[in-house]
């Protein structure tokens, strides 16, 4: 019996040490407990030429610069794929620190996370089979198109508020890749996606060389991408200046020349 209530005892005074410890931790801000693990975990999808694969080897603009900013920081990246649907979840839950991915600034995302300062520029783009160039010239030729967009994404609302596509059919999709995919087998006639993405991901020399945009058919309002964090996040400070020191020292040029972004990136604003 005493040595039961030995075992008892410690029992619980270890959970009180670990709820200790809890607390003690969650005491620390967010940049205080990156900087003791040593680690920025970064949320992102795989869309070129943003985060990308080649060979075993992860590439592309925002993984550079996430790579640099992180460098600068005194910390390690560690990339980590997400659903785009749940990426306030996500950094809410502490899954991860940073949303980096070509993420496009809204007053809705803005309810959810607090976002750095803009660093790029994007709009959305129609994308088709180039079989059916002569069918979908405009947005007027699109009415009865079946379209498809990634889920959640700035795409997926330009679709909702365009007058000419409201009542359209649409698929909502689970990543950018997939509505290339999708318009590769035919299940979609239109695709909307990034124009970052399309410019580096579909025609001549790519794996969707029979994919084209549409010149005459732009929706929804000019973006610009941001990097995400949580709400009341002291990090944001911290990728802010990261943002201005890689855009001041040419480091952020040289990364979207490699890239082909040069024309899309701008200097940092709030």
């Amino acid at each position: 019996m005493k040595k039961g209530l030995t075992v008892i005892v410690a029992i619980v005074l270890c959970a009180a040490f670990a709820v200790a410890l809890t607390a003690c931790n969650n005491d620390k801000s967010d940049w205080e407990q990156i900087q003791e693990s040593g680690e920025l975990v970064i949320g992102i999808t795989y869309f070129r030429p943003m985060n990308y694969y080649e060979g075993e080897a992860l590439v592309g603009f925002e993984t550079e610069f996430a790579t640099a900013a992180c460098e600068l920081l005194g910390v390690t990246p560690v990339f980590q794929e997400i659903n785009w649907n749940n990426k306030i979840v996500e950094l809410q839950a502490g899954n991860i620190d940073v949303i980096w991915n070509g993420m496009t600034i809204s007053d809705d995302l803005r309810t959810g996370m607090d976002i750095s300062n803009a660093y790029m520029s994007n709009r959305q783009v129609a994308i088709i089979n180039r079989n059916n160039a002569a069918i979908y010239t405009d947005l007027v030729s699109m009415t009865n198109a079946r379209l498809g967009a990634e889920q959640q994404s700035a795409g997926e609302k330009a679709i909702k508020a365009t007058a000419e596509l409201a009542d359209n059919a649409y698929v909502p999709l689970e990543a950018q890749s997939t509505v290339l995919n999708e318009l590769n087998a035919g299940t979609i006639d239109v695709g909307f996606i990034d124009i970052v993405m399309a410019t580096a991901s579909i025609g001549e020399g790519t794996d969707y060389s029979n994919l084209m945009m549409v010149e005459g058919a732009i929706i929804g309002d000019d973006e610009l991408y941001g990097i995400g964090v949580r709400k009341g996040s002291d990090l944001l400070e911290q990728i802010n200046s990261a943002i201005q020191t890689l855009y001041d020292n040419g480091t952020l040029a040289t990364i979207a020349a490699k890239y082909g972004l040069t024309d899309a990136l701008v200097a940092p604003q709030a």
